[in-house]
């Protein structure tokens, strides 16, 4: 496990060491987060880019190129002119 601060919040971050090895959608992800006990969850965004820039972009933990999924929901929809 990998910990990091939140210099936004203070908050102490856990981050598992490792990836899962199978890509999940957004529901499995979330389901996986729950099943490992109490205080895991998806990250959010901002905690999502503060794990990219304090963590992968320097060599730390087996985070790869790929996407990740947080907990920041956002609804996008097109409005007609």
């Amino acid at each position: 496990m990998l910990e990091i601060v939140n210099a936004m919040t203070g908050e102490l971050l856990q981050v598992a060491q490792d990836d899962f090895e199978n890509q999940m959608d957004w529901h499995q992800a979330k389901q996986t987060c729950e099943e490992l006990g109490s205080g895991w969850r998806l990250p959010t965004k901002s905690e999502l880019e503060l794990i990219h820039s304090d963590l992968f972009q320097k060599g730390k933990g087996s985070f790869k190129s790929n996407n990740y999924w947080s907990s920041t929901e956002t609804t996008s929809f097109r409005t007609q002119p």
